[in-house]
C-alpha cells in the first residue's frame, strides 16, 4: 500500500500530490486531517509533499512528522515545493524522521510559483514553471518506483537559519499575518475562505468569515477570495500578487483537506 501526505494552502502541493498519486497508485491524505485523527501506518511507501516557508517546512508539517506513527519500515520520500530556495526543508524532514528511527530515502526540491504575496512570481513565468514541474514530478515518480536513495545528498542552504528566523519574525511581528480581517463591503459571501482552510479554523456567521485558531499562515483564505476582501495584517492581496494553482479548485481543496 502507498500513501502520500500533503499540506497545501493555494494548491501547489495538492497538485503535485495528485500527479504523484496517479503515477504511484497511492492514496492522498492531508497533514491536517491526520493530526486530527492520527493512525498507525503500515504502508510500504509513504510520501510527503510540503511547501517551503522561510526556507523551512511549515510548523504544521513539523508537528505532523513528530506525531506520525509508522508500524513498518517503509520507503519514505519527500517533495518540497519552493519559491526561491528549499533551504533546510528536506534536511529537516530527514532529521525529524531519524529521531523516530525512520529514514528519509529520497528528497526532491521542486520550484513552483510563489504564493507568498510579498514576492509573487510574475504571471509571465507561471505557466512555464508549472509545466516543467509536472515533468519533474513524473521523473520523481520513476525514481520512487525504483526505490532510489539520494539521502546522502540532502544538504541545507548555508543561509537558511538566518533567513528562517528573520522571515518568521517579519511575518509574525511586523507583517502580523495572523491578524486576519475581512472587508465586509467587498465580501461576496461565497464562503471560499472557510472551504479551503486546511486547519478548518474559519466559520461563516451572518455571511462573513470568523477567524479562529490554529492558523497555519498558509494564506489560503486570502488567496482564494475572489473579491480580495481578506487582509493578512499588513498584507493586502490584489490581482497583481494573488496566486492559486490553476489545476486545483476550491471544491478539490475542500474535499482533500478532510481526507
Amino acid at each position: 500500500m502507498a500513501k502520500i501526505y500533503y499540506f497545501s494552502g493555494t494548491g501547489n502541493s495538492l497538485s503535485l500530490a495528485k500527479r504523484l498519486a496517479g503515477n504511484l497508485e497511492a492514496e492522498i491524505r492531508s497533514v491536517g486531517a491526520y493530526l486530527k485523527n492520527p493512525e498507525e501506518l503500515d504502508d510500504d511507501l509513504i510520501g510527503l509533499v510540503t511547501p517551503v516557508y522561510c526556507l523551512s517546512i511549515p510548523p504544521v508539517v513539523h508537528e505532523f512528522l513528530q506525531r506520525l506513527r509508522i508500524k513498518s519500515s517503509p520507503y519514505i520520500f519527500c517533495v518540497a515545493d519552493m519559491g526561491a530556495s528549499a533551504g533546510k526543508s528536506l534536511r529537516q524532514v530527514q532529521e525529524l524522521l531519524a529521531v523516530r528511527g525512520l529514514k528519509l530515502s529520497a528528497g526532491y526540491a521542486l520550484p513552483m510559483p510563489d504564493n507568498s504575496i510579498v514576492f509573487p512570481t510574475p504571471f509571465s513565468n507561471r505557466s512555464a514553471m508549472l509545466a516543467k514541474a509536472m515533468e519533474q514530478v513524473d521523473t520523481i515518480a520513476f525514481d520512487v518506483k525504483a526505490r532510489r536513495d539520494n539521502s546522502s545528498m540532502l544538504n541545507a542552504s548555508a543561509a537558511w537559519q538566518l533567513v528562517n528566523r528573520t522571515g518568521w519574525l517579519v511575518m509574525d511581528k511586523f507583517m502580523e499575518v495572523k491578524n486576519r480581517k475581512v472587508d465586509s463591503s467587498k465580501c461576496i459571501h461565497c464562503g471560499n475562505c472557510a472551504r479551503v482552510c486546511p486547519s478548518h479554523c474559519i466559520h461563516i456567521a451572518d455571511g462573513l468569515p470568523v477567524f479562529g485558531q490554529p492558523c497555519f499562515s498558509c494564506f489560503a483564505c486570502a488567496q482564494w477570495c475572489p473579491a480580495h476582501a481578506i487582509s493578512l495584517g499588513r498584507l493586502t492581496p490584489d490581482d497583481k500578487n494573488c496566486y492559486t494553482n490553476p489545476a486545483i479548485t476550491v471544491a478539490e481543496l475542500e474535499e482533500y483537506n478532510h481526507k
